[in-house]
């Protein structure tokens, strides 16, 4: 998943539940701009070098499945409503 449509469904979100623009003390600028910096900055290392996570982020992390879930929330409404018209069962699975 790339970091924009992770943002994008994260704006979503945020817009649909802040109130007067903020969550709690946050505002939905600066979660979008945490999360923003969150999604750049992740790195690891392999073979000795050190990459950064172009697309997705470590599915370890707290924050990632949040926002993992926010996203597939958004991905999957379309397709329940289908599901649903058709009179068939749709299921997520994660196991980590």
């Amino acid at each position: 998943i790339s970091h924009d449509d992770i943002l994008k469904a994260l704006n979503q979100f945020t817009v649909k539940k802040a109130t007067e623009g903020r969550i709690k003390k946050l505002t939905t600028d600066a979660i979008q701009a945490l999360t923003t910096l969150f999604l750049q900055k992740n790195i690891f290392t392999y073979n000795g070098k050190i990459y950064r996570y172009a697309k997705g982020s470590p599915l370890n992390l707290s924050l990632t499945e949040l926002l993992f879930n926010i996203y597939l929330y958004y991905w999957q409404v379309p397709l329940v409503r289908e599901m649903h018209i058709a009179n068939k069962f749709y299921g997520r699975y994660h196991n980590i």
